[in-house]
Formats: C-alpha cells, sequence, structure tokens
C-alpha cells in the first residue's frame, strides 16, 4: 500500500504531542506522575486517529456504526468494574 511515509509522520506528529504535553504536565507538581500517564494516553490515541484517518483517506476503511457501539459498551463496562473494584480495595473490602 506504500503507507510507510504516511505512518512514519503520524508517528512523528504523535511523539511532538506527547512529548509537548509530557513536559507541561510532568513539570506541573499538580499532575506529576498522573501527567505522565495522560501524555502518554494523549500520543497513543493520536497516532491511532492518524493512522485511522491515513487508512480511511487511502482504501476508504471505515469502522461499523455497530462496532463503534460495542466498543463504547465494553468502554463503559471496563470503567464501571475498574471503579467497584477501586472503591471495594480503598474502603478495606480487599483483605
Amino acid at each position: 500500500m506504500d503507507l510507510a511515509k504516511p505512518a512514519m509522520w503520524n508517528s512523528l506528529i504523535g511523539n511532538i504531542v506527547k512529548f509537548t504535553v509530557l513536559f507541561l504536565l510532568a513539570s506541573n507538581q499538580d499532575f506529576g506522575i498522573t501527567g505522565v500517564a495522560i501524555a502518554m494516553s494523549t500520543g497513543v490515541i493520536l497516532v491511532t486517529l492518524l493512522h485511522l484517518a491515513t487508512l480511511k483517506k487511502t482504501i476508504r476503511f471505515f469502522i461499523p456504526p455497530r462496532d463503534l457501539v460495542k466498543m463504547a459498551v465494553l468502554l463503559g463496562l471496563a470503567s464501571g468494574v475498574g471503579l467497584l473494584l477501586k472503591s471495594f480495595f480503598l474502603t478495606g473490602g480487599g483483605g
């Protein structure tokens, strides 16, 4: 498909944004290590979206709406379970 050059640019853009966010948030004492996690997540999500946009432009790739709904439901369920486990262990229910 000859998409190495766009993939490289996507990764470069994502890394520049990640480094900028990392510098801004990690150097702020209010964020600390949480800022690092936010920056890393921002970089991964941005690169993924840029790759998806490249594929959509090149081969007209798309994710069916039904699959998007499934992903949203799973994300919600995973978040809910995570919050339940967090409250369970923080309140001393875990031992």
